[in-house]
C-alpha cells in the first residue's frame, strides 16, 4: 500500500512539474512574441531609410509606436509567473526604452536623414552620429537586462533559450 501511495505521490508531482514548465514555456513565448511584433516593425522602419522620403518613413515610425504601446498594454496586462517578475519587469523597461527612442531620438534622425544631401550639414552628421551611439549604448543595457531576467527564468524552469531571429536580423542592420 506504501508503494502505491509513493509512486502516486511522484506520478503527481511529475505531472505537475510538466505542466508548470509548459505553462513557464508559454508565459515566456508570450513575452517573446510581442518583443518580436516590436522587431518586425523596426526592422520596416529600418529598412525604410532607403525611400529617403520623410512621410513614409515618419509613418512606418509612428506604426511602430502604435504596436510598442499595444505590447507594453499587452506585458502589462501579465501577472508575475509564480510569483516570479522579473522577466516581465526587464521587457516592460525593455520596451518602454523602444517607445522613448522611437519616440524622440528616431524622429530627429528621420528628420536629418530625410534632408537633401545638399540641406545635410557637418552639425547633422555629428547630430546623427550622438544620437546613434546613445541609442547603442542605452539599448545594450537595457536588452542585456532582458537577456539575464530571460535566462534566470529559463534556468528556474528548466526551459531552453532559442536564438531570436528576429533580434539577429535587427541587430545585423543596425551595424
Amino acid at each position: 500500500m506504501k508503494r502505491k501511495i509513493i509512486y502516486l505521490l511522484i506520478s503527481f508531482f511529475l505531472i505537475s512539474c510538466g505542466s508548470e514548465r509548459k505553462e513557464a514555456i508559454e508565459y515566456n513565448d508570450k513575452i517573446i512574441s510581442e518583443q518580436n511584433k516590436i522587431i518586425e516593425k523596426a526592422i520596416a522602419f529600418t529598412s525604410s531609410f532607403e525611400t529617403k522620403n520623410y512621410r513614409t518613413i515618419d509613418s512606418i515610425r509612428l506604426i511602430l509606436l502604435l504596436q510598442i504601446d499595444k505590447s507594453i498594454g499587452e506585458i502589462s496586462k501579465m501577472e508575475s509567473f509564480e510569483g516570479y517578475d522579473s522577466l516581465r519587469l526587464a521587457a516592460l523597461d525593455l520596451f518602454n526604452f523602444y517607445k522613448k527612442v522611437y519616440e524622440n531620438e528616431f524622429k530627429e534622425i528621420t528628420q536629418i536623414i530625410t534632408k537633401d544631401s545638399l540641406e545635410i550639414t557637418e552639425d547633422d552628421i555629428i547630430r546623427h552620429n550622438i544620437l546613434t551611439r546613445k541609442i547603442k549604448k542605452e539599448e545594450i543595457s537595457y536588452d542585456n537586462n532582458f537577456q539575464k531576467a530571460q535566462q534566470s527564468f529559463a534556468k528556474k524552469y528548466n526551459l531552453n533559450i532559442n536564438r531570436n531571429e528576429y533580434q539577429d536580423r535587427l541587430n545585423e542592420m543596425r551595424k
